[in-house]
């Protein structure tokens, strides 16, 4: 998400893939109902589906209905709500006039007064599904992806792909509104900023462990040992389907590359209790791999997405390593901001300015043919899995310096901080809601 400040809002966003093969499809899925809460996945099984495959062309005829918005408004506000309900639909559009979407997605979309309006929103992906990709890794991928990739047989989808939270009590700018003022937010921005996250722009990669980046520890099973004793098993650390993509600099080195072996701690093994884990991996050789991967994701220009679609070096989006600490949601899920504020690759920072409408950033990164989502945004998303269109000519992509009064704070979810960046603390046990 992105985060912001007085002057600037940042946007703390929480939080795949063209397959040439599934050789297994796994049970276990992981849902994560409740947008602004990063700490509550909820493990839950899933059934294998056999389905024919479709021909693949848009199963509506009109393809901005290939983006369904499913809207509560819990404010006693008929305006904004209007206006809320109608951002997501120009969102919708936008977005369907990039991909070609051919089974419909499906957001479920909530604005209301939240505790706090120092929290922006957040849209997630509202199930992820395990699959085993052609590198034999197996990694999470976002249902709404899933749903495109026309598999003949697939884990059972949820009722929703996307879940999205607002906040009513944030300043709020929407279209056609009088000029927005330094204190307001760009609403249909940061909604197409959060719906990219929703679509699986997000990595699995944080610091669960201090000074250590490891995947999400999702797999966590409660288990019956020989004396009746409830143990807690470890099914590995998972890669999310945009992991795939990123590579290390200068080694050169992809990051599902070290998943192997930081499998070897203890996969499949049970534990007394996540605490019985937590200080096991502490003490563990790789520990000091987990602790190396860190210390790449804090210095700058040293991760890269590499697009499956281009070997251009020019294509490359550089990730988000600059902040030191690493702040999760932030760092590594977001494109570099000191690169790529000001450029037509200004929406997947981690930073949204306030006082400037999505138009106003448009035209200063360049006026792209193609708006909001930029050609790289564009090469990730066709990486990922989706089908994308392309607008011509592409226009050049030059880096301005980020000045002084567009560094916004860090947010989380978008969550914003009014004067200092706050990190929004994920839990690292997941709530077990089914076995397998």
């Amino acid at each position: 998400m992105k985060k912001f400040s007085l002057t600037l809002i940042t946007i703390y966003l929480f939080f795949a893939i063209t397959l040439v093969s599934i050789p297994s499809i796994l049970a276990q899925c992981i849902d994560q109902p409740f947008p602004t809460q990063p700490n509550k996945n909820l493990a839950v099984k899933c059934l294998t589906v056999k389905q024919p495959i479709k021909k693949l062309k848009s199963q509506v005829s009109n393809n901005t209905d290939m983006l369904e918005i499913r809207f509560d408004c819990a404010i006693n506000d008929e305006t904004i709500c209007a206006k809320v309900k109608s951002t997501f639909e120009e969102a919708g559009r936008i977005i369907t006039s990039a991909l070609t979407l051919y089974t419909q997605i499906i957001v479920n979309v909530t604005f209301r007064e939240m505790m706090s309006p120092a929290i922006l929103g957040s849209a997630r992906p509202f199930r992820s599904m395990p699959l085993k990709d052609d590198d034999g890794i197996e990694r999470l991928y976002p249902q709404s992806l899933v749903k495109q990739l026309q598999l003949t047989s697939h884990p059972e989808f949820a009722p929703v792909d996307i879940v999205a939270d607002f906040n009513s009590l944030v300043a709020l700018w929407f279209e056609g509104d009088p000029p927005i003022t330094s204190k307001q937010v760009g609403f249909l921005e940061l909604i197409l900023h959060e719906l990219m996250h929703g679509l699986g722009f997000v990595s699995a990669w944080g610091d669960y462990f201090p000074k250590a980046a490891t995947p999400e520890v999702n797999d966590f099973i409660e288990s019956e040992n020989s004396n009746s004793k409830a143990m807690t098993v470890f099914g590995g650390f998972q890669e999310k389907a945009f992991d795939k993509y990123l590579v290390i600099f200068p080694d050169n080195v992809t990051t599902s590359s070290y998943i192997k072996e930081l499998n070897k701690f203890a996969d499949g093994s049970a534990f007394k209790n996540f605490d019985d884990f937590y200080v096991k991996f502490i003490a563990s050789p790789q520990y000091l791999v987990a602790k190396e991967i860190y210390n790449h994701f804090v210095t700058p220009k040293s991760l890269v997405f590499k697009p499956s679609v281009s070997d251009k070096e020019e294509d490359w989006t550089y990730l988000e390593t600059t902040l030191n600490p690493f702040e999760r949601g932030s760092s590594v899920s977001h494109v570099d901001n000191m690169m790529y504020t000001n450029t037509s690759d200004f929406l997947m920072t981690y930073r949204q300015e306030l006082g400037r409408t999505l138009n106003d950033n448009i035209g200063i990164g360049g006026n792209y043919a193609g708006g909001a989502i930029s050609y790289k945004l564009r090469l990730i998303l066709e990486s990922l899995g989706y089908t994308v269109n392309y607008p011509s000519p592409f226009p050049s992509n030059e880096t301005d310096p980020v000045t002084e009064n567009s560094i916004p704070t860090s947010l989380s979810t978008r969550n914003f901080a009014y004067q200092s960046s706050i990190a929004y603390i994920v839990g690292i046990v997941m709530i077990i809601n089914a076995l397998l």
